[in-house]
């Protein structure tokens, strides 16, 4: 009997490889570009559809659909994905050729991504 084993988002991202990754982004809305290039600039949900011209639900939404796309759990994942994804060819030297390594930068990135947003809620809830 064969185990499924399910893959962190981490492991999911490092095995991003060029043809992996121009099939992922080829299905990309534009839109889904838009919002993913300002998010992957910490840029807050709100901030984007303002920039859009569209809602923050919807902002929302084309997020969701990026992770699903990716097959990753939480928008920060999503978000390295999507970095890893566009520039691994135009910039190699963003990734180490190390996986330990390239799971460091992979954690640095979402750790940075998940206080970005930790800080935009406490500054909209005081």
């Amino acid at each position: 009997m064969t185990e499924i084993v399910e893959l962190s988002d981490q492991q999911r991202i490092a095995q991003l490889t060029p043809v992996k990754s121009r099939r992922i982004l080829d299905t990309f809305t534009p839109r889904q570009t838009d919002v993913m290039e300002r998010y992957a600039r910490f840029r807050q949900r709100n901030e984007i559809a303002a920039d859009l011209g569209i809602s923050d639900t919807m902002v929302g939404k084309h997020l969701a659909n990026v992770r699903e796309k990716f097959g990753v759990s939480d928008r920060a994942s999503a978000t390295m994905a999507f970095f890893v994804a566009r520039y691994q060819c135009d910039e190699p030297v963003l990734l180490e050729k190390n996986l330990s390594d390239q799971n460091q930068v992979i954690e640095r990135f979402v750790a940075d991504r998940r206080q970005a947003d930790l800080n935009c809620l406490l500054k909209t809830n005081l």
